[in-house]
């Protein structure tokens, strides 16, 4: 081979490693999209790529809502939202604005996992701009006014209204459903134990699976981890009640083995949520279920990564977030002290100020 045609190839390749790096700059792909994309595990018999974007055939968003729970499903053109935020304006203003922002017209279904107000509190807000086309509930009411609002707009606007069972599924178009595999109707709680009541349920499009868990605590999570065991197996897991001590089990993530997990919790929320030892729990189980992870920290949270995107094909996963992802377990810790150290710095003055008045 001569001089010249040395010279030619060693250009060529280069070109192209440059224009490779290039189509990643131009499609915005942050450090941890890449990082993400490549950790995905051969144990949930689902590729990596880094290709998939919101013209996915599936896309699931954790929205940033602040405290509480939002998640945007679209799946071809079908919106489906499991959950719908807090009843607090700016939760509600944050809600709108994202589902703005992914040009949601029309909501095919909405799922709320159960009656407490971090969950169902959007959807007064929702109905008076944007056309449900069904919600469906555990069937379990909260005697407060936020709750007779949201039954309220569901007749005024003659909205449509199951209530889900366990065994039920919800088609979610486009090839997705959505398995009910707990609700209301699924154990023997005491009424107030509106948590333990929340609807559990298994997405599924092709390879992909996504476990939705509401507020379930240990209670609900031994009744599906005897029932179903290594059914509940799930690419992904939305962790449940915000990352509480109370959830997450060690029994219970053995079953589900998820890859990744999505946390939805406000910036310093007032319940120092979520706990250093769930986040502990369920990094423990996945390094010990996908050990080709190498140790890379796969727990996605809105209050540090903003909204958390999914993106897939049923065959490979794509993860993107709204801001850099950093190595959340390393610094929880640190985040759950000074946050703690915030709010009881505001319990203790509003203690005062209503003392003094």
């Amino acid at each position: 081979m001569t001089i010249e045609k040395d010279r030619y190839y060693i250009m060529k390749r280069f070109f192209a490693v440059f224009s490779v790096l290039l189509v990643l700059l131009l499609g915005g792909c942050t450090p941890q999209d890449v990082k993400s994309a490549l950790g995905a595990s051969n144990d949930s018999s689902m590729t990596s790529s880094m290709a998939l974007d919101d013209k996915a055939p599936l896309a699931i968003h954790m929205l940033n809502i602040g405290q509480g729970d939002a998640i945007l499903i679209r799946s071809g053109k079908d919106f489906s939202l499991i959950d719908a935020g807090d009843v607090s304006e700016s939760s509600r203003h944050m809600l709108m604005t994202e589902l703005d922002k992914y040009g949601v017209k029309e909501l095919k279904n909405i799922i709320i996992s159960h009656p407490h107000a971090d969950h169902y509190g959007g959807v007064i807000r929702i109905a008076k701009r944007i056309k449900i086309d069904k919600i469906y509930d555990n069937g379990l009411t909260n005697n407060n006014r936020s709750f007779h609002s949201y039954q309220r707009v569901i007749d005024q606007k003659k909205i449509p209204h199951a209530v889900l069972s366990e065994g039920d599924v919800v088609n979610l178009g486009n090839g997705v459903k959505f398995d009910v595999l707990a609700s209301s109707d699924s154990l023997k709680i005491k009424p107030e134990d509106l948590n333990n009541s929340s609807i559990v349920g298994r997405l599924t499009y092709k390879k992909f699976s996504m476990l939705f868990t509401g507020d379930a605590e240990r209670e609900e999570e031994a009744y599906l981890t005897k029932k179903y065991n290594t059914k509940l197996a799930s690419t992904v897991l939305k962790v449940g009640h915000h990352g509480s001590k109370t959830s997450s089990t060690n029994d219970f993530l053995a079953a589900v083995r998820p890859t990744y997990a999505l946390i939805s919790a406000g910036v310093c929320n007032q319940y120092n949520l979520p706990k250093p030892e769930a986040m502990q729990r369920v990094q423990n189980a996945i390094q010990k279920f996908h050990k080709n992870l190498n140790g890379e920290n796969t727990i996605y949270r809105t209050d540090e990564d903003g909204t958390i995107s999914l993106y897939t094909d049923g065959d490979s996963l794509t993860i993107k977030t709204e801001k850099k992802h950093r190595n959340t377990l390393n610094l929880e810790r640190k985040h759950y002290e000074e946050c703690k150290d915030k709010n009881d710095a505001v319990i203790h003055f509003n203690a005062i100020a209503k003392k003094a008045a």
